[in-house]
């Protein structure tokens, strides 16, 4: 299987996307672009492969954006905000900013987090794009 990430809005607080999978969409929350620094940036564009691993971090398995340029250890995992983020990807039902610090949200990560499990296989692609 294959998911597309289209990002349409690159900020200097975030970045954010539509994920589309199967007949699913739903938002991702990143960090702004940072010249791809570890645990500070989004990742570039681009095809990656995407599988279930093992985190130390959060001990559980959990799927991990693989063969990054320089980066390891991305993960796609519940996150509201881009105070929670060092790097990873974010799914959401909606764009708000919960906190009213001027940067835009994702509401309902849990919910959304849950679609992927219920649709996407422990291994896929991801494809990344910015929208034309």
């Amino acid at each position: 299987m294959k998911a597309l990430l289209k990002r349409d809005y690159k900020g200097n607080d975030c970045t954010l996307g539509k994920l589309y999978f199967g007949t699913e969409v739903v938002e991702i929350l990143e960090l702004p672009w940072r010249d791809n620094i570890q645990m500070k940036s989004c990742i570039p564009t681009g095809v990656y492969k995407v599988k279930k691993t093992y985190s130390p971090r959060f001990r559980r398995n959990m799927w991990e954006v693989l063969n990054v340029p320089d980066r390891a250890g991305i993960r796609i995992h519940p996150a509201n905000t881009v105070q929670e983020l060092a790097g990873c990807l974010a799914p959401g039902l909606k764009r708000y900013d919960i906190n009213k610090d001027g940067i835009i949200d994702v509401t309902d990560s849990r919910k959304a987090m849950s679609i992927m499990l219920e649709e996407l296989p422990d291994e896929f692609e991801l494809e990344i794009i910015w929208k034309v």
